[in-house]
């Protein structure tokens, strides 16, 4: 009886240590990390920074525009970037607040060249976690990056030589157009998108010009926002326009609409007895609360003195 008694005590414990490691398995395949659902450090450490409210030489418009948690992941998104860490650990999985932050970094800081600027975003993520690793992709190797990066200081150094102590806003901003516009050519390139097509390749479309005037004006210290004209037009029309009055900043291809009429200018028009529906030609000043402070409407938009109806403002 004694030596019965003996192995069935084996056989349970062999039974239970059986239960246990599939009890684990189980653990382990719904949490890759492991049995102990503990956040990587480098989570934990993000998690007890403070978010910064501002950036030294950069006004931030966009950062300025989201929420607290948003704010939280751009500053994690800026620090990673500027380090070119391939993955960034991010305090949050949220895939759409996460989008929000890094095109808001893209449109705030035009001096992160090296990122891919895509539509999409890449993250890994484990189910029921609050945080991931971002991965922005880059697109330049540190030789090209450095070779950009001089080649962006020269730009800078040749139009501040043309400032002085008496230059106001308005002649800065102008020098700074004026330079661009003889620096590089409107033509599409592998860089086009970026100030790298501008002060590298001497190459680029309204993207990278709008940019480079971010870029420039920032250095000195005129506030600056990435701004984009919107029109009914389509995207091989607006190209054409750009190129021919030589825009430094985007323009939207609303074709159908939509934002037109959300801003209340798509509206009836007659001309000559006839009727038709158009674009009521109207420029809304909009401040860095993302408040319209301003509305130029359409009886009082002089297209030839237009420039100075808005700097008069």
């Amino acid at each position: 009886m004694s030596r019965k008694r003996q192995r069935h005590r084996k056989t349970g414990k062999v039974l239970f240590v059986f239960v246990v490691l599939i009890f684990a398995g189980i653990l382990c395949l719904g949490n890759p990390k492991g049995l102990l659902d503990l956040e990587p450090e480098e989570v934990r450490t993000l998690r007890q920074k403070e978010t910064v409210q501002t950036d030294a030489g950069h006004q931030e418009y966009y950062f300025h525009l989201l929420d607290e948690e948003e704010q939280k992941i751009y500053r994690e998104m800026l620090d990673g970037i500027r380090e070119r860490q391939e993955e960034i650990y991010l305090t949050t999985a949220d895939e759409n607040l996460i989008s929000k932050a890094y095109h808001a970094v893209l449109k705030d800081h035009s001096e992160l060249f090296w990122v891919h600027n895509r539509k999409n975003v890449y993250t890994t993520s484990y189910k029921g976690d609050a945080y991931c690793r971002f991965s922005p992709g880059y697109i330049y190797t540190e030789a090209e990056i450095t070779e950009i990066t001089a080649a962006m200081e020269q730009a800078f150094t040749e139009v501040n030589g043309q400032i002085t102590e008496e230059t106001d806003t308005y002649d800065k901003v102008k020098a700074v157009y004026s330079y661009l516009i003889d620096l590089a050519e409107y033509e599409s390139s592998d860089d086009d998108q970026n100030i790298a097509g501008i002060f590298w390749k001497k190459r680029a479309v309204c993207a990278g010009h709008a940019r480079a005037v971010q870029y420039l004006l920032e250095r000195m210290d005129v506030p600056c926002i990435y701004v984009e004209g919107v029109s009914k037009d389509s995207a091989k029309s607006h190209q054409g326009f750009i190129a021919k009055q030589e825009l430094p900043f985007s323009l939207i291809a609303d074709t159908d609409t939509t934002l037109q009429q959300q801003f209340g200018v798509w509206a009836e028009k007659k001309l000559y007895g006839r009727s038709y529906m158009g674009t009521l030609r109207t420029t809304f000043i909009i401040d860095e609360d993302g408040i319209v402070t301003n509305i130029i409407g359409p009886k009082e938009v002089k297209t030839k003195d237009h420039a100075n109806q808005i700097l008069n403002l």
